[in-house]
C-alpha cells in the first residue's frame, strides 16, 4: 500500500468519482482508477462500482475511505510535527528516546547506568 493510493481513495470519497477526484489532484483519471485497482487487487476488496459512467466508491470503498482517512490525519499530524522545528522534544519537554522491542531494560542497560543517566539527563525520556 502506498499513501498516494490512500489519497486518491480519499480523493475520490471527497468529490463523489474518479473523474472528478483525478481533476482534484491534478493526475489522470486512469492514474486513479489503477491506484485503486491495485489496492483492491492487494486487499481482495472491491473499492470502486464501475458498472455506471462514472466509476464511485462501493459501500465497502466508503468504509475503506473512511478508516483511510485516519491514517492520511495521522501522516499529515507526523509531517507537521517534524516541521515544527522541535527536533523530538515532546510536548511535555522531554527529549524522547524509544528502543523498540526492549521489554523491560533488559540487559542492555544496568540499573546503576539507567539511574544515574536518568539523574543526569532529566530532559531526556527512556522509553
Amino acid at each position: 500500500m502506498q499513501l498516494s493510493q490512500l489519497e486518491y481513495l480519499q480523493a475520490v470519497a471527497n468529490y463523489g468519482g474518479v473523474r472528478k477526484a483525478a481533476r482534484a489532484v491534478h493526475v489522470s483519471p486512469q492514474a486513479v482508477s489503477s491506484a485503486i485497482k491495485k489496492l483492491e487487487s492487494e486487499y481482495q476488496i472491491v473499492l470502486l462500482d464501475r458498472s455506471a459512467g462514472e466509476a464511485v466508491l462501493s459501500p465497502a470503498g466508503r468504509e475503506f475511505a473512511r478508516r483511510a482517512r485516519v491514517i492520511l490525519a495521522q501522516v499529515d499530524d507526523l509531517k507537521k510535527y517534524a516541521q515544527s522545528g522541535n527536533g523530538g522534544v515532546s510536548p511535555d519537554g522531554h527529549f524522547r528516546l524509544y528502543a523498540p522491542c526492549l521489554h523491560g531494560r533488559g540487559l542492555l542497560f544496568s540499573e546503576n547506568w539507567y539511574d544515574s543517566f536518568e539523574s543526569s539527563h532529566p530532559q531526556i525520556h527512556l522509553d
